[in-house]
């Protein structure tokens, strides 16, 4: 975690671990890790999107 905190991103295998140990939906965390990533303003913000929305169920 503390790579995270410093803005290492995490690959969808990890992320698959961390939403199992967590308890969340996969898809949240992997939209998570990929809009952390993302260059361009809008692709961010549909994958922070996904992220809030798969979040919420």
């Amino acid at each position: 975690m503390t790579k995270v905190r410093n803005g290492a991103v995490l690959g969808h295998d990890k992320c698959l671990r961390i939403a199992t140990a967590l308890k969340k939906d996969p898809l949240e965390i992997i939209a998570t890790a990929e809009a952390q990533k993302e260059k361009n303003k809008d692709l961010k913000a549909i994958w922070l999107k996904l992220a809030k929305e798969r979040g919420n169920e």
